[in-house]
């Protein structure tokens, strides 16, 4: 980083860098979480409708061996 050989000038510049550095981290930070988050959501509605076609087919598996042993 360039200086202006203020050291009040020098350091208020440093600080605004590091905080606009922050700035964009936290931005990524949120963006990240964000699509967690909708990732999460769609693995629950897909663990919804796996579950759910696991008992149909335990229930047709049932159905099934009942004629089998008719």
């Amino acid at each position: 980083m360039a200086t202006t050989g203020n050291w009040v000038a020098d350091g208020l510049d440093e600080h605004l860098s590091q905080e606009a550095e922050w700035e964009q981290k936290q931005e990524k930070r949120n963006e990240l979480l964000e699509k967690i988050d909708e990732i999460e959501e769609q693995m629950d509605y897909h663990m919804g409708a796996w579950d759910d076609l696991d008992c149909e087919s335990k229930r047709l598996q049932e159905e099934l061996e009942q004629l089998d042993n008719d």
